[in-house]
């Protein structure tokens, strides 16, 4: 057997939220594990590595104990620690409050391969030279799209509260309060579309970078690849991305689809100035005046950048109450560190 593996922080992100292990036992037996973290700042990374390290202490410590036909449930059991492990962290720890990940397991035994999964980590066969997707999304986009109700994501705002209450685990008010959200996003700012595409190598920044200079939907999808790689952040592979997309007979019948719903096409997020341009800043702790999400927004209408790790390339961390292992790097570093007040006088 031959195990390998390789992650990549991708286009969207910061910083990598995977991690993965996997182990081969003298009989022949192997296993591998994917984990994918979610919850913003370090929360994702912290819930992947937290679940990773639950579950290969339980296979190292059980997994030679186990009999034929017991795969599936033991498996089972090592899913039930790291949620136990990952919600006890998140509910004990301000930093990493309502952290999660999903996760896909396989292991095989003699010549049977038994695979555990939660949420959208997915499996996936590779036989004959062509790949077959094994699981399924534990998600509501995939029931909506398993009975038909989906297809593109223009469909989603033609769906009705009675539809999607009959979903698994959705009642009338969870399907109210789902339509509602949808509706909302038709409001959304420019590049929350844009991102929300998933062009190649065009992650948040570059969305909010790319709405800022065109404006509208209608001049992003007719610039030219030397338009757009002549901006920062915006090179010529991911100036060739774009250009492949938004020439895809696909996407220009989503855009105009997603157009006729009611979608915004235009940026109505304008930069307040450029004070904080170059700068990057760390948010840490339990913010009170603010959530992570309003500070960071007005970071970057000020031109600066958030992170979720601090480095020597870091210039502020803000530090809310109860600042864990962040703050102390910051401190270890020199970095400068701001209190919630030290930060709205940056803003006057």
């Amino acid at each position: 057997m031959k195990i390998a593996a390789l992650t990549d922080i991708g286009s969207c992100r910061q910083e990598n939220q995977d991690n993965y292990c996997a182990r081969q036992l003298v009989d022949g037996t192997g296993w591998g594990l994917v984990c994918d973290g979610m919850g913003g700042a370090n929360g994702g990374r912290v819930a992947s590595t937290l679940a990773t390290q639950t579950m290969l202490r339980y296979f190292d410590h059980s997994l030679r104990t186990i009999e034929n036909g017991e795969e599936k449930a033991f498996m089972m059991r090592a899913f039930d620690n790291a949620n136990r492990a990952v919600y006890e962290k998140a509910t004990s720890d301000p930093e990493v409050l309502g952290m999660g990940t999903t996760g896909v397991c396989a292991l095989q035994r003699g010549n049977l391969a038994h695979i555990v999964h939660a949420g959208d980590s997915r499996a996936y066969l590779w036989h004959g030279g062509a790949i077959r997707q094994l699981t399924r999304d534990h998600s509501m986009v995939q029931q909506l799209v398993d009975s038909g109700l989906v297809r593109t994501a223009a469909d989603l705002y033609s769906l009705r509260p009675e539809q999607i209450a009959e979903l698994d685990r959705m009642g009338q008010k969870s399907a109210r309060n789902a339509v509602e959200a949808i509706a909302r996003s038709r409001e959304d700012d420019l590049w929350r579309l844009i991102f929300a595409l998933g062009i190649r190598q065009v992650g948040e920044k570059a969305a909010k970078v790319l709405a800022a200079r065109f404006g509208s939907m209608d001049a992003l999808s007719t610039a030219t690849e030397e338009e757009l790689t002549a901006i920062d952040d915006v090179g010529p592979i991911t100036a060739k991305y774009i250009r492949q997309w938004m020439d895809s007979p696909q996407s220009q019948d989503l855009l105009a689809r997603l157009k006729a719903a009611g979608l915004n096409m235009t940026c109505k997020e304008e930069m307040v100035d450029s004070r904080f341009a170059g700068m990057t800043f760390v948010l840490t702790g339990a913010l009170e005046k603010f959530t992570r999400d309003e500070a960071g927004e007005m970071i970057e209408k000020r031109g600066g950048k958030v992170s979720g790790s601090v480095s020597k390339k870091t210039t502020y961390v803000v530090a809310g109450e109860n600042a864990g292992s962040k703050l102390q790097k910051a401190q270890q570093l020199g970095i400068p560190v701001l209190t919630e007040d030290e930060f709205l006088e940056f803003l006057k």
